[in-house]
């Protein structure tokens, strides 16, 4: 006697697997700028909507401040030696959170925001052969004794 939920099963099955099938995924855009602090850390988000194979991944963060266009940090998780590089003004300010990346997770942690770090960061997500973007407006606020004031752009 069969059962008549194998069907309905195969296709729940087959639905999960379309990302993986057509190479079609999507990065989730921020709702809304993030605020950094002075001196404290921030997560940069850039969140893949299906699970991925780190190894077969490179994510670029980029930040646009004006003229300056600036590589902050980059993976590659083809190049098993060194997949990491970071811009030297940000060298030692950057993580990338290693244990989240087969959930999707690509964001960046940046450490002891300053100032300057006002601006657009673009993740660049390249995934077989698959390519997609985000931009994180990132706004930097300093600390006043029982709330936080908004800088003012820099032109």
């Amino acid at each position: 006697m069969g059962s008549k939920f194998q069907p309905t099963l195969l296709i729940l099955v087959l639905l999960q697997m379309i990302p993986w099938i057509s190479g079609q995924y999507d990065i989730l855009p921020p709702d809304n700028p993030v605020i950094g602090v002075i001196g404290r850390g921030v997560v940069l988000p850039c969140q893949l909507t299906v699970p991925i194979i780190p190894e077969r991944l490179s994510v670029q963060w980029h930040f646009d401040g004006g003229s300056k266009r600036t590589e902050v940090a980059s993976y590659d998780g083809t190049n098993a030696q060194s997949p990491v590089q970071e811009d030297k003004d940000y060298l030692g300010r950057t993580n990338f959170f290693w244990s989240e990346f087969n959930g999707g997770n690509l964001s960046l942690f940046l450490k002891n925001v300053k100032p300057s770090d006002k601006g657009k960061y673009t993740c660049n997500v390249f995934y077989e052969n698959w390519y997609n973007e985000v931009i994180v407006d990132l706004d930097v606020a300093g600390e006043t004794k029982n709330s936080f004031l908004l800088l003012p752009m820099e032109f």
